[in-house]
Order: structure tokens, then sequence, then C-alpha cells
């Protein structure tokens, strides 16, 4: 099931969509027109949505400059319906925006981009859903192991990271226990092109967790920044964009041309 929206109802030249996972959960997700039969689907991490403005740059940005490209609300969050569960179902609603999308756009092959915990998803969807036709996988500050998530903020910085707004937006979420899935097991099974980009102060998620994937995954690459401060995820393309970008399109050009 999917259904239209507004083409501007995002503000950022979007058109608005939604879809059904299996268990009959909405999912929402905006589409960038872009060139091409390629296109890029961005995973955000947990707390985030699709309309926070970072990523409707980065979006924006991809489109005019790479491929067409999708952002999705996770399940709990945004628009989208259910609870988020830490990569227990969530690779469903992945696959089921996904699959929309090349519908939608007419593409012929994706690669998943995820941020934080949508790095998790886009490797349980990545290996889960093989109908997908996927040229690569593209993490940010990917999550390997929920359970070792540990975070490091400094009281004194962390406004840098957390705004009011988004801190009152509260998503859906409960934790699933065993059931959920591992990414870091997962990542043993993926041959696909993986690019990792990880600061390595990172305040949320150490960068020990794109080491470990890397290490796992058979055709990797491994970026670690040094950046000043402790930035995790988009937050990485605000403050070292010109170091950022040139990985990106450099990794999606090169994925797409294979």
């Amino acid at each position: 099931m999917s259904s239209p929206g507004n083409p501007s109802d995002s503000g950022f030249g979007s058109h608005r969509l939604q879809t059904s996972a299996p268990d009959g959960t909405l999912i929402a997700f905006d589409v960038y027109a872009g060139a091409g039969r390629s296109g890029v689907v961005i995973i955000p991490g947990f707390w985030r949505t699709r309309r926070y403005p970072a990523l409707c740059a980065i979006a924006s940005r991809i489109a005019s400059e790479l491929a067409p490209c999708a952002i999705l609300d996770c399940r709990g969050h945004g628009e989208s319906g259910g609870v988020f569960e830490f990569d227990r179902l969530e690779h469903f609603d992945v696959a089921a925006v996904a699959r929309r999308f090349a519908e939608h756009s007419n593409l012929d092959r994706l690669i998943l981009m995820g941020f934080s915990a949508g790095g998790a998803l886009a490797i349980s969807t990545a290996t889960r859903h093989t109908d997908l036709t996927l040229s690569g996988l593209l993490l940010v500050s990917p999550v390997a192991e929920f359970r070792r998530v540990v975070p490091r903020p400094n009281p004194f910085t962390i406004h840098r990271h957390l705004s009011l707004g988004q801190a009152l937006a509260k998503p859906r979420f409960r934790w699933p226990g065993i059931d959920r899935l591992s990414p870091l097991e997962d990542a043993a099974r993926l041959a696909l092109p993986v690019c990792l980009i990880h600061a390595r102060n990172d305040w949320l998620v150490s960068h020990r967790h794109s080491e470990a994937i890397a290490r796992l995954a058979s055709n990797a690459t491994l970026h670690i920044l040094d950046v000043r401060g402790r930035y995790h995820a988009d937050r990485l393309f605000e403050v070292a964009g010109e170091r950022v970008w040139p990985i990106v399109s450099d990794f999606v050009r090169s994925a797409f041309s294979r």
C-alpha cells in the first residue's frame, strides 16, 4: 500500500509517500527527485525523523548531485506507525520503502545509507532481503551491537548534539531483549561494498563499532575521522562536510558504476 502526498509538504522539494510493512505498519517517507536510474535510501538513527533539517539537507544534496534519494521515518518515529524495537522488525520497513521508492522512481538499483542505529538496520536489511538490487551500504557512525552503545556526553557541550525540539519529540519504542537482530553477526554475511564513516571521538557510538563491522564485512572501506569535538552521525556533515562529502560522493559514484 502506498499513498502520495503534497510534493512540497516537507519544505525541501520532496514528495511524501507511505508504504506498509508486512505487519501492516505504515511507514512514511519522502522522495527527492534526481537524475538517473540508481537511488539512495537514507535510514535515520534512533530519535531522528526524516524531517530533521540536517538530514533533509543531506538528502537534497544527494538528489541534486548524485542520485534520487528517499528518506524514511523508522517505525515509532515521526509520521510512521508502530513502535521502534532496535533492529527486530525494522528491516521489513526499510525493504518496503526501498521497493516502493524503486517502483515510484523507476530505479534499477539502490544504496542504503544508514546513520547510527540506521546503519544497523541497513546491514540487517541487506542480509535478509536479497531480492533488493543493492549496490552498496554507506554507514555513518553505525551501531554494531546495541548493548555496546555507551554514551559519553560532555555536559558542557551536549547542546551541540541535542536540540530542545529533538529532545521533546520522543519516539515510541521498547527494548526487545534477545529477540532483536545482531548487525555485527549480519556484517559477516555482507558481500556488498560497504563504506564506513565515523568520528574517532564520537560521544554516542564509539568508532570501535565501525572497526568491528569493517573486520567482518568482506568488502569494507573504513574512514575514521579525527574531528575536533565528539560529533555523531549527521552532525559530521555540518562540522566536517569538506571531508565527509568527497567520501560519500566517491563511494556512490563508484558503487553505481560497477
